[in-house]
């Protein structure tokens, strides 16, 4: 299984142990400085790897997401497309699921999509 994490906060997710550091990232909900106890360990334990993707990566795909799914969906639940979008030569002819969350988007960003 694959997971993607926002690049402006990948270090505990890299790394695979808990680190505490400052998050700049979009995606609030992945926007975290330090991990909850155990919750690294058991990211580990399910994931056999983690792919950072970037914000804009992440505006994209939401972007795409509306347009051709009619869903809106905050840029946290977007990363697992724009993990596809970022790596396309990682995923390209294979079957793929991808769990679109959350709708729970910064007004402001959500201004900016419509451009």
């Amino acid at each position: 299984m694959l997971c993607a994490q926002a690049a402006g906060s990948f270090a505990s997710a890299s790394q695979r142990r808990p680190l505490e550091r400052a998050a700049s990232t979009i995606a609030d909900r992945m926007s975290i400085t330090r991990p909850v106890d155990g919750a690294v360990e058991l990211v580990s334990a399910a994931v056999d790897e983690i792919l950072p993707v970037d914000d804009e990566v992440m505006v994209a795909a939401m972007r795409l997401l509306i347009e051709k799914a009619g869903l809106l969906t905050e840029p946290s639940g977007a990363a697992g497309i724009a993990a596809v979008m970022q790596y396309p030569e990682r995923f390209r002819g294979a079957r793929l699921a991808a769990v679109i969350t959350g709708s729970n988007v910064d007004p402001r960003l959500l201004r900016g999509l419509a451009d």
